[in-house]
């Protein structure tokens, strides 16, 4: 019998994370280097400067070389562009490039005004991080289980996720996901916090495609919202004092950015485009989209709002005093950035703090690299014969030099026979090595036929478990004794717990009956007890699982 506590269960399905040290401040010293931003003496209150942490390395993307960085973002209106050189030991800002684009819009106006822009920053370069702005972007801040060694375990859960969590199929989506907790994270047993941005791969091949008619191919592609955020990073927003709650909006023509900040951490983005027809549906759309911290039903509630533009206009020539009535939320201030938003696309190299990074070409990355790998294996098998040659030709020569000296070592015969005696020794060692090593791959490979698809099914049990229902064990039946070596098939669970009512039981039946891991699920016994001076239901729940599925 396999026996499974449910604290254990949770434990090892979840994993442990070790962090340790305080909340990191950010520094405030000013970049000379970045003072791309607008200043005017009319405007300097709401003006933004970027800051810059010397001690903090953030490298997206990452390259081999030193070459220049270009972060492109194209909107309806205009294009902007920023260029980065690596000068002194660090990368400072070379020159940025904004241009309009006249109507009437087509892919071959927007491609030329790429070109020109590119030809104005006159940077030959192929490391190119581009924007894609679209309101179809599909943003979740996931909480999940503490991991011990995220690097091996997060691809693996996220595998999991990103079926669950995405609404399209993951064949057609164009995603990426990072963990976005503080690295000096206090308490090891906090859950992982990971954001996770998809996309439709049409939308990601259409952005691709309008940059390849420009002659541009991007090395990464970075949703909107998060080169905003970055871009908030650079500008030291929010400030080191600011703890709780703090949103911003970036508000165009083309596209509205809204991300909401705890304590520094992103807790909630999205973005959407302003289609409205009137400005009193734009307001109620951000009104809708902040809802839930916003006074006075908000669960989390905002200390400030920033309102972000490139000029002094919003769209639907609305003022501040317009989105502070319509949100009835006083904590409002405006500021711009004439420049636009690409530094947020480079903000690695800047070694921004805090800066995320995440490339929506990741799955069409690791494609290409397998096609590519399939490429080399096609080139090792066309070219393999002829190799094999070469090495038998280079082996005769030395064995036909070998029988010159082979004379001279006759006189070494009787060593050489005390060697053979000892090779003769050491493969009979080899031979009972080699036996002890497959009864081990026997078991391993009956644990890695059986254990796999039971983890999964108790992963289902752990995450079905209601509020109401405390589970106090899971086990699965003793198994038959067997004359031949066969892997048991595991295909029935027994889980024993306590809940306050028979409907409690009844919803947990009904959460399992979701997993079509479970074919059959049975409520064998129900039995009163007291626990704490209250009564409540011991239950008996027998899951009968369908045939192991290789996806599961």
């Amino acid at each position: 019998m396999i026996h499974y506590l449910t604290k254990d269960l949770i434990f090892v399905l979840k994993g442990v994370i070790s962090a340790n040290g305080e909340e990191e401040n950010m520094l405030n010293n000013r970049n000379d280097n970045l003072s791309y931003l607008a200043n005017s003496n009319s405007l300097h209150s709401n003006s933004i400067e970027p800051q810059r942490d010397e001690s903090k390395s953030f490298h997206f993307p990452s390259f081999s070389f030193p070459l220049p960085v270009v972060g492109i973002e194209v909107l309806r209106e205009k294009i902007s562009a920023v260029a980065l050189r690596y000068k002194k030991r660090r990368w400072t800002i070379d020159k940025t490039v904004t241009k309009s684009i006249p109507p009437p819009l087509d892919a071959s106006m927007i491609a030329n005004k790429i070109a020109e822009v590119l030809d104005e920053l006159d940077i030959k370069s192929k490391q190119i991080v581009t924007c894609l702005n679209s309101s179809d972007m599909i943003v979740k801040i996931l909480s999940l289980p503490p991991l011990q060694h995220p690097e091996q375990e997060l691809p693996q859960l996220m595998a999991y996720e990103l079926e669950r969590q995405l609404p399209i199929p993951l064949s057609q989506a164009a995603y990426d996901y990072q963990i976005i907790q503080p690295p000096d994270a206090i308490d090891a047993s906090d859950a992982t916090t990971v954001l996770l941005a998809a996309v439709r791969h049409s939308k990601l091949k259409e952005h691709l495609d309008l940059m390849a008619s420009a002659g541009v191919f991007p090395k990464a592609v970075m949703p909107s919202f998060l080169m905003f955020l970055n871009t908030l990073f650079a500008c030291g927003l929010p400030t080191s004092g600011e703890l709780g709650f703090v949103g911003a909006v970036r508000l165009s023509e083309s596209i509205v950015d809204v991300v909401v900040l705890e304590g520094g951490v992103l807790s909630f983005a999205r973005s959407f485009a302003p289609k409205m027809e009137t400005s009193y549906d734009f307001l109620g759309e951000l009104r809708n989209t902040l809802r839930d911290f916003l006074p006075p039903n908000g669960r989390h509630q905002l200390e400030k709002l920033l309102i972000i533009t490139v000029d002094e206009s919003m769209p639907f020539n609305l003022t501040l005093e317009n989105l502070i009535e319509a949100l009835a939320f006083s904590h409002c201030e405006h500021k711009m950035m004439r420049d636009g938003f690409t530094l947020g696309l480079t903000a690695g190299h800047l070694n921004i703090p805090y800066a995320l990074s995440l490339n929506l070409m990741k799955p069409l990355l690791k494609e290409q690299r397998a096609k590519e790998n399939m490429a080399r294996r096609e080139r090792a098998l066309r070219f393999g014969p002829v190799t094999a040659m070469l090495v038998l030709a280079v082996t005769a020569i030395f064995l036909f030099n070998q029988t010159e000296t082979s004379q001279k070592k006759l006189i070494e015969a009787k060593e050489a026979q005390q060697v053979f005696e000892r090779k003769v020794e050491e493969k009979k060692n080899l031979k009972k090595l080699s036996s002890d090593l497959s009864r081990q791959i026997e078991t391993l490979q009956w644990v890695d036929a059986g254990y796999p698809p039971l983890s999964y099914r108790l992963y289902q049990v752990a995450i079905s478990t209601p509020r109401n229902v405390l589970l106090k064990e899971v086990n699965t039946p003793p198994q038959p004794k067997r004359q031949k070596k066969e892997i048991p098939v595991m295909d029935t669970l027994i889980v024993t717990g306590y809940a306050s009512s028979q409907s409690d039981i009844e919803d947990f039946i009904q959460q399992l009956r979701q997993h079509s891991c479970f074919a059959e699920i049975r409520q064998d016994n129900t039995e009163e007890r007291i626990m704490n001076k209250q009564k409540v239901l011991l239950f008996q729940l027998s899951l009968k699982s369908s045939p192991v599925n290789a996806n599961e």
